[in-house]
């Protein structure tokens, strides 16, 4: 009995009810998720680590993945130092970004922005008003 309407209706069904227990079952599915990834490189690194020449073989797995670890957060640091770096010198040039969109509205004879970013920040929204423009935000 091959009936397609039904077998429609109980796919969408299935859809529906698995899209419901993903998007519950978020805060439980994201950390195993990010678990087994985060297992998975770790693993990876203290095999890349033990095939080293000369050395790899004879240092104890545990050490391999203890080093592995080390050497991620050390990556972590780093990516994490130049993110924080540029956030740095992203705020100290914020009067130069501030000048040059002035001149851009004022070059263009535009009356504001029209902006699809929900959560525009205020100091961009009181920059604007203080200097005779506009913000429209959809």
């Amino acid at each position: 009995m091959n009936d397609p309407f039904r077998d429609l209706v109980l796919g969408l069904l299935f859809a529906i009810m698995l899209g419901w227990v993903l998007v519950e079952g978020r805060g439980v599915i994201l950390p195993v998720v990010a678990s087994f990834i985060v297992a998975y490189i770790v693993l990876g690194l203290a095999d890349l680590i033990g095939r080293l020449p000369g050395v790899g073989a004879r240092i104890p797995e545990t050490i391999r993945h203890m080093a592995a670890i080390v050497l991620i957060g050390m990556a972590l640091f780093g990516i994490i130092s130049l993110i924080l770096a540029n956030i740095g010198e992203v705020a100290a040039r914020a009067p130069d970004y501030q000048q040059r969109l002035l001149k851009i509205l004022e070059e263009s004879g535009a009356i504001g922005l029209n902006c699809n970013y929900k959560h525009v920040g205020g100091r961009l929204s009181n920059f604007l008003h203080k200097n005779g423009y506009k913000l429209s935000v959809w």
